[in-house]
């Protein structure tokens, strides 16, 4: 038998390191919101015969009024694996702490997470900038917390795209998952830079400064030749293509849509002034109207509309093609990276 229960504050070193050995990285410095000394966010834990199997954590936020859950840490000890750890842990999650949101998300590369409602589809597309060898000063500064958490913080309300965050744990927020905060500043212009050093690449940015300017403040302190920019949002930028060197795109954002009909009503935007469709989704009918560019949805299905499925709707939603999804050339969404990379509290 599989028992799952929520970790106390007191349990989440062992979790961290539970955890640790499965991923093989410091996954309380990889994620001090989680685990750190002011941790948020509620961890799960899966016993068999008193035994730690596996486990993750979550964590909610706000994002245009949407009550949205992150889910991450998950992860499974290779002896219990095959043995409906994780199963057990999403179906606790379903009866448990899903009625409370209204839609859910995690990163995963592979298709795992499909059977348990997800649609493998949040592209994240990533912009190159390339310059010569520099050796000039510049403006950056790499922060610890508490340095200049106020700046922070007021930059990203003027300037962010992503979901609502708690200024007590901005910095534990922006440190996620291995990245450094700098402050960037040239010719009167500021900005905060959430970057992966390792990976040469800025995450977030926020601020009054150019994302090329940014990026060529980054290579020179790193003294790269190539600094990546992750996009902020689900959307291709003409300007930054036309500006950038490269671009690429990954999906491994994973999405289930728990309150479709409250998620579109937020996001959604009409790519045409009227239309109608219908979709399935936690097992009930939905049908969208658009009329005069803006979106209606109802409950039930009217006869004669082509109905789609979930993932056929998170795909028109938030991916990038409309190859194969008529539906997609319905409506769509934009989403921000953030939801994912760093999130909010």
């Amino acid at each position: 038998m599989i028992e799952i229960r929520e970790l106390a504050p007191g349990q989440l070193a062992e979790a961290a390191d539970f955890a640790a050995q499965q991923f093989g990285c410091d996954i309380s410095a990889a994620q001090p919101k989680l685990y750190g000394p002011r941790a948020a966010g509620s961890t799960y834990g899966a016993f068999i015969q008193g035994k730690m199997a596996g486990m993750l954590s979550v964590y909610g936020m706000t994002y245009r009024s949407l009550r949205w859950l992150s889910v991450g840490s998950v992860c499974c000890a290779p002896l219990y694996r095959g043995r409906g750890v994780m199963r057990a842990l999403f179906s606790f999650l379903e009866r448990e702490v899903y009625p409370q949101y209204d839609a859910v998300s995690l990163l995963g590369q592979r298709r795992l997470y499909e059977r348990f409602g997800f649609a493998k589809v949040y592209p994240f597309l990533e912009y190159a900038f390339c310059f010569p060898a520099q050796q000039t000063e510049c403006g950056v500064e790499r922060l610890d917390r508490g340095c200049r958490d106020n700046d922070l913080f007021t930059l990203y309300q003027q300037y962010g795209k992503g979901p609502s965050r708690s200024p007590a744990l901005f910095f534990e927020t922006a440190a996620t998952n291995g990245h450094a905060v700098y402050w960037l500043e040239e010719h009167g212009r500021a900005a905060y830079a959430a970057c992966r050093e390792d990976h040469h690449r800025i995450t977030e940015l926020c601020g009054t400064m150019p994302v090329e300017d940014a990026c060529r403040l980054m290579a020179a302190c790193w003294g790269a030749t190539k600094v990546f920019y992750q996009a902020p949002l689900n959307v291709l930028d003409p300007v930054l293509c036309s500006q950038c060197d490269s671009y690429a795109l990954s999906t491994r954002g994973n999405i289930r849509l728990l309150r479709p009909e409250r998620v579109l009503v937020a996001l959604a935007v009409p790519r045409v002034p009227e239309g109608a469709a219908a979709f399935l989704a936690e097992g009930q009918g939905f049908h969208i109207q658009v009329r005069k560019c803006k979106v209606h949805v109802r409950r039930g299905i009217p006869a004669g509309l082509p109905v789609y499925t979930h993932h056929e709707l998170v795909h028109a939603l938030f991916g990038l093609t409309t190859v194969e999804n008529p539906m997609a050339a319905l409506l769509h969404a934009e989403l921000p990276s953030a939801i994912f990379l760093l999130d909010g509290i």
